[in-house]
């Protein structure tokens, strides 16, 4: 029957791939439908249930449907709370997913405390040379650049190499310092910063080509940078 566990784990892997795929509609219809088959099986607070009120929430913030959104993940993020701690990465994605429909609707105050929470909790659980935490860290950046907060996007990234420094070295090829030291180095292009920005992006080619070798991608894109920035 379409109650039946597997039929409900189809259901809803259809619509992930429908959503992938950009067909909105079809894609909520069946988000709906799991929604209500696993409120009514499991209960409303069950992680399978929340996990595809978040998916539909998601949906409807991309499709412009911003109230009910938000009010999705912020059941999401209540029940979370509730049931799992506030410091579970659950929860804190959940806040994440908030954060991002909050920027939309141009709460911006409420949307940075988010994002600030979830980073703050991953650099202090994760560490900061967690992948997670790199993307928590892209997440705030973009916030701020989406305000046009050139000045907190850069404290922001001196603060995270500060933290790369003191725990790898001033030298350090960590894949994830150069991750951020190529986005700032990007950062100061735009604030004119020239000089700074070729020192970052020279750092990053030499590291990148002794670490992944000449003809790795990776490589070849801060080759590409570093060239902008000396045509500039």
């Amino acid at each position: 029957g379409e109650d039946h566990p597997t039929t409900v784990a189809r259901t809803c892997r259809l619509a992930e791939l429908l959503h992938g795929a950009g067909q909105q509609d079809e894609a909520e219809e069946l988000y709906r439908q799991v929604q209500n088959l696993q409120r009514s099986s499991l209960g409303r607070t069950h992680p399978d249930t929340l996990a595809v009120q978040t998916k539909l929430g998601t949906l409807l913030g991309e499709s412009g449907e911003l109230e009910e959104a938000e009010q999705l993940h912020r059941d999401v993020v209540a029940a979370r709370k509730r049931e799992l701690g506030v410091e579970h990465a659950d929860t804190m994605e959940s806040m994440v997913c908030l954060a991002q429909v909050l920027e939309k609707r141009r709460n911006f105050k409420e949307a940075e405390q988010l994002l600030g929470l979830e980073l703050a909790w991953s650099e202090k659980a994760r560490g900061i040379d967690s992948e997670l935490t790199l993307r928590s860290i892209r997440h705030l950046a973009r916030f701020y650049e989406n305000q046009g907060r050139l000045r907190d996007m850069d404290a922001l990234y001196r603060r995270v190499l500060e933290i790369f420094e003191a725990s790898f070295g001033s030298d350090t090829d960590h894949p994830g310092a150069l991750s951020v030291m190529s986005d700032f180095a990007k950062l100061l292009e735009l604030q004119e910063k020239l000089d700074e920005a070729e020192a970052l992006h020279r750092h990053v080619l030499r590291r990148r080509e002794e670490r992944l070798g000449p003809e790795h991608v990776d490589t070849l894109r801060s080759a590409d940078c570093l060239g902008l920035v000396l045509q500039s």
